[in-house]
């Protein structure tokens, strides 16, 4: 890193002032010095401008410089030099300068002097480093003691220069700048070795003339050093195994214990030689840690691992270490062949085996020097551990026992396999019970042909691996075919003879009774209808359909209900069994299927299912609230909107989608609600609402129509004038637009034809006006209806 330091320094006592006019008094310049590497570096004259200029204004007047003193005297602006900020005579020599301070609106009128430029020239401080792939420099010890010289680098850090330097380091760049906390005995940098085998140290080294300090140069480095310590890696001989196919796979990393965890070593930089009892090197080109061997003999390896100190990836930035180790390839015996012993001990006595029968057998065509050990767990035979038993005269204290074979290279015991085998004693043979004995067949079937060596997994149980031979007898009279055996009776006892293939004599024996049970059949089932509101708060009697389910067979059958088939093909979460009652079943949904399970009583595996629907059928039928009409003083009729009925006796517009809604008189006519309803006197009219789908599903309710006396206050809103209730309606005849005047505001306005069938419905929070420029010519009656009131 270059640094370069700027000084201001007034000397005064070499200052020249040449005065061109005495109308014009400018400040005094100061000679301004700079610390420079190279020639062409310049000066930042404006650095004067606020000395020129003293106390006069920058707005006012405007600083110039030049390079002689003539174009300064004669104030030729045009020949000011151009880029003041950055000014150089390409020289370290001594230079004078002119500076110009010039009125802007008259620029005779301006003053002069002169300053000196003065160069002092700066070493350049050399990296003393390597410049890595980073772009950054660095310095490697790759056999660091407890101290670094790093004196040692001064040579580099000066290189070419002459004369006569002071060099001193740092380790910040604050210090070097600031030439403070340098490091006191370079020559013997410390290097703590509990600090890590690598460690890395970020120096600054700062050059600088010895006859002067003022101007000087820094660099920065990295200082990285590797102390190797006894446990970082340990290079270890390798015992390797062939393979089955009798071929030596080896890792060579193998070799390699990395005990410091922290050690960077870089990764694909780790080399491998091979040398074979000959001395030849065997390595081959593009050789990879993966090594396949075809002989015994034994090898040396020399090793090359790189632990990296600066940049991964780039070995010359790194210290490489080389060591060396053995492998001592050795054949793996195989467990060729092994067989299961078997004896029949008397009775009460201990079976005794010899086990080396085996021994033959596992070595097979094998040839070497073998071991041959037997061990009671797969464990100990992979470890070698506690074989300490007679193999000649092995007693069996158990029915069976499972014994594990180890043979293992003499010459090298790391190379080994195992295998295992089963003793038995014959004597001890269990015939077990088998399980799942029951069978189903049809209602209308007399027999059943059934394979009875379905039992025989069970009738081995965990001796299924051993030459056992399983025969069937009924009333002691072998069964030829046990794989098409006839049942007749509901309940056939069989007894099953287990014993070994070689050793008949030695056998166990069981009973168990095969049951025949008739498989239930669904009669019918019927599918409930129910009527009910849409709370579906009406239950079902699922219970009506048992007599269905079960019809005239005459065998004990369950049966039982589920809301899920799986469920009553597992028999599974019946609704009986969650403790529902299915007398009073309630629903949620205007269909549910339930699943019906009927299944013989005495095996629960002879069964079957079906399913029928749980129907709900909705209707309700609100009660409503009174209408009130006044009769026309006129015609001496009230008239009924009974449009809006179906939407107030029903919850919502969706259950109404599901209902048909009636109104009948008293004398049970059948009424036209999308027509005005004429009434001389209050009466109530019966409703009727009934569910589309299931006709029988009907709810009742009724509405009153009062029609109050002529002379009722409420009833003078017929009077279109200020002297009833002041309703007006203008224009009478009506073209486009019809204004209304009310006293109340109007929210709902219902327009019919002459035949008294709605055509229009308005509503608004406060009607003024309407528009009826859609309507076609003809006579209407309007009604008017406010939250109190409704008027015709």
């Amino acid at each position: 890193m270059k640094t370069k330091l700027s000084y201001l320094l007034l000397l005064s006592f070499i200052n020249i002032f040449f005065i061109q006019s005495q109308d014009l008094e400018i400040g005094s310049p100061v000679n301004l010095t700079e610390c420079f590497q190279f020639p062409i570096e310049g000066f930042d004259l404006t650095l004067n401008d606020g000395n020129a200029l003293n106390v006069l204004s920058p707005n006012t007047f405007s600083v110039y410089y030049f390079d002689n003193q003539a174009d300064s005297n004669n104030n030729s602006i045009f020949n000011a030099i151009s880029t003041p900020t950055n000014y150089s005579n390409g020289s370290f020599a001594l230079a004078q300068v002119w500076v110009n301070v010039v009125e802007n609106v008259n620029e005779s009128n301006f003053g002069n002097s002169t300053f000196l430029l003065i160069s002092i020239d700066v070493p350049v401080a050399n990296n003393p480093g390597l410049t890595s792939l980073l772009g950054n420099f660095y310095v490697n010890d790759c056999d660091a003691g407890d101290t670094f010289d790093l004196t040692q680098l001064n040579a580099n850090v000066i290189g070419s220069q002459s004369g006569n330097f002071n060099i001193t380091y740092f380790e910040s760049l604050t210090d070097a700048n600031n030439n403070q906390n340098e490091i006191v005995n370079p020559e013997s940098f410390p290097i703590n070795p509990q600090n890590g085998s690598v460690q890395k140290f970020s120096l600054v080294v700062r050059i600088e003339f010895d006859d002067a300090n003022l101007c000087f140069d820094i660099t920065e480095f990295e200082l990285n050093t590797y102390q190797q310590q006894e446990d970082d890696v340990e290079i270890i001989d390798l015992q390797v195994c062939s393979g089955s196919s009798g071929q030596v796979f080896v890792d060579l990393d193998d070799a390699l214990v990395i005990n410091n965890l922290d050690l960077p070593l870089i990764p694909g930089f780790t080399e491998f030689t091979i040398i074979d009892n000959a001395g030849n090197d065997i390595s081959f080109s593009n050789f990879e840690n993966q090594v396949v061997l075809n002989s015994y003999n034994p090898l040396t390896v020399e090793v090359s691992y790189v632990v990296g100190l600066s940049v991964l990836g780039s070995s010359f930035d790194n210290c490489t270490l080389t060591e060396i180790f053995i492998v001592f390839p050795s054949y793996t015996p195989q467990v060729q062949d092994i067989t299961d012993i078997i004896a029949c001990s008397a009775e009460n006595e201990e079976a005794i085996f010899d086990l080396t029968k085996n021994n033959a057998l596992a070595i097979g065509d094998q040839t070497g020097n073998f071991t041959i050990s037997y061990h009671f767990t797969l464990a100990d035979a992979n470890a070698g551990t506690n074989s300490g038993l007679d193999p000649t005269a092995f007693p069996l204290n158990d029915f069976e026992q499972f014994l594990f074979l180890r043979i293992e290279n003499t010459d090298g015991t790391e190379c080994f396999s195992v295998g295992f085998f089963f003793l038995q004693d014959a004597d001890h043979l269990i015939a077990f019970q088998p399980e799942n004995t029951d069978f189903c067949f049809g209602i209308d079937e007399d027999n059943l042909t059934i394979d009875l060596t379905i039992f025989d997994s069970d009738v081995k149980g965990s001796q299924d691996d051993i030459d056992l031979l399983v025969a069937y007898f009924q009333e002691d009279v072998r069964i030829d075919t046990p794989s098409a055996f006839t049942i007749n009776n509901a309940n056939t006892t069989i007894t099953a003879i287990l014993s070994l293939e070689n050793f008949i004599s030695c056998f166990g024996e069981v009973s168990f009774d095969v049951s025949l049970n008739s498989i239930p059949v669904i009669s019918n089932l019927l599918d409930l209808e129910v009527c009910t509101d849409f709370d579906f708060s009406t239950t079902f009697d699922l219970s009506l359909n048992i007599p269905e389910a079960v019809g005239n067979q005459v065998v004990d059958f369950g049966v039982f209900f589920f809301n899920l088939l799986e469920e009553a093909e597992n028999n599974e979460n019946s609704l009986q069994e969650q403790g529902i009652d299915i007398e009073n079943y309630l629903v949620d949904s205007l269909v549910e299927t339930i699943f019906v399970r009927i299944q013989n009583e005495n095996s629960e595996s002879c069964f079957s299912t079906s399913s029928f629907d749980l129907n709900s059928f909705s209707s309700e039928a609100n009660d409503l609230e009174n209408i009130t009409e006044c009769l026309d003083s006129e015609t001496g009729i009230a008239l009924f909107d009974l449009s809006d009925i179906p939407n107030f006796v029903t919850s919502s517009s969706e259950n109404l989608a599901q209902l048909s809604v009636n109104v009948f008189t008293a004398s049970d006519e059948l009424v036209d609600i999308d027509v005005l309803y004429e009434a001389t006197s209050s009466e109530t009219l019966q409703i009727e609402v009934t569910n589309t789908a299931n006709p029988t599903c009907v709810e009742f309710t009724s509405v009153f129509l009062e029609v109050p006396n002529p002379n009722d206050e409420n009833c003078t809103l017929g009077i279109t004038t200020e002297e009833g209730l002041g309703l007006e309606v203008y224009p009478n005849p009506f073209a486009n637009t019809l204004n209304i005047s009310f006293q109340q505001p109007i929210q709902q306005v219902n327009i019919y034809n002459i035949q008294g069938k709605i055509i229009s419905k308005i509503s608004g929070n406060s009607l003024e006006f309407l528009d009826v420029s859609n309507l076609s010519s003809g006579v209407y009656l309007i009604q008017f209806s406010s939250s109190e009131l409704s008027v015709t």
